[in-house]
């Protein structure tokens, strides 16, 4: 009825590519945040994300410490990002990858 999904082969994937992501910045245009993220000023970020990967914001929701939470996916879902905005204005890139799909989770789950 399901089918099984490799986890781990996902994770690693998405983590080489917020790793490339991370080395295709010029050194002095980002900083590491306090967990090693890659975080800028919120208004640096959306025009990265908009000039590297036409990425534009798509969906956005608050974090109960005052913070938002928003995705950024390129057209067709080529690419996406997915960032925290902290309430002082700083956002961190939380997670990245390719192939995003609008699929409802319900039809998401049909297809597993």
């Amino acid at each position: 009825m399901y089918r099984r999904i490799a986890v781990r082969p996902l994770i690693a994937m998405l983590g080489l590519l917020s790793l490339a992501l991370w080395l295709a910045l010029p050194e002095d245009s980002a900083r590491a945040g306090e967990g090693g993220d890659l975080c800028l000023p919120r208004a640096e970020m959306t025009e990265l994300l908009a000039a590297r990967f036409a990425e534009q914001s798509v969906a956005l929701g608050p974090t109960e410490p005052g913070g938002m939470v928003e995705l950024f996916k390129a057209p067709g879902g080529r690419t996406w990002s997915l960032i925290i905005t902290l309430p002082g204005g700083e956002s961190c890139l939380m997670a990245s990858g390719a192939d995003w799909s609008d699929r409802p989770a319900r039809a998401l789950r049909a297809d597993l």
